[in-house]
């Protein structure tokens, strides 16, 4: 008995170190990576349109994100507060997100962006229990493909 236990401590002594178990990836970390804060629109050198919408991503505070989209004085910004983030893949983000937090038309979102080369489009978009928004990177209400927005440095 004693030998049966003095071989598996043994066996536990040797064993190689593993890795721990990798937690999720934080926010920042994944906004920093794919190079997401900044201002983005689809002509930097224009004023925010409802045809050129500009989108600015910021961290106001550690462990926070959010998404501002200005359309120009005529409209109110829409205001994202990211919750979570996780890569889909190379070029692809996806994010549960808070639209315009804090007020009566606060409304919990699941977002996919697809981001690479300086450029950010949204490509999925569903409002918590609603319909799909935007599918494949196309407005499913009017059929139109979503704007490529570029970095603006």
């Amino acid at each position: 008995m004693r030998i049966a236990a003095l071989m598996a401590i043994s066996a536990i002594a040797l064993m190689p170190n593993l890795p721990a178990a990798a937690g999720p990836v934080p926010m920042e970390t994944v906004f920093t990576e794919m190079g997401l804060f900044g201002h983005w629109a689809l002509d930097c050198g224009r004023p925010p349109t409802s045809a050129n919408p500009h989108v600015r991503i910021a961290s106001p505070e550690p462990g926070e994100v959010e998404e501002v989209h200005d359309h120009g004085p005529a409209f109110s910004a829409n205001r994202y507060r990211i919750l979570s983030a996780e890569r889909m893949g190379d070029d692809r983000l996806q994010v549960t997100a808070i639209f315009q937090p804090g007020t009566d038309a606060s409304q919990l979102q699941t977002l996919a962006f697809q981001v690479g080369r300086g450029t950010r489009r949204t490509v999925f978009n569903q409002p918590d229990g609603a319909a799909v928004r935007v599918k494949d990177g196309v407005v499913v209400a009017s059929g139109r493909r979503t704007p490529v927005l570029r970095k603006c440095e």
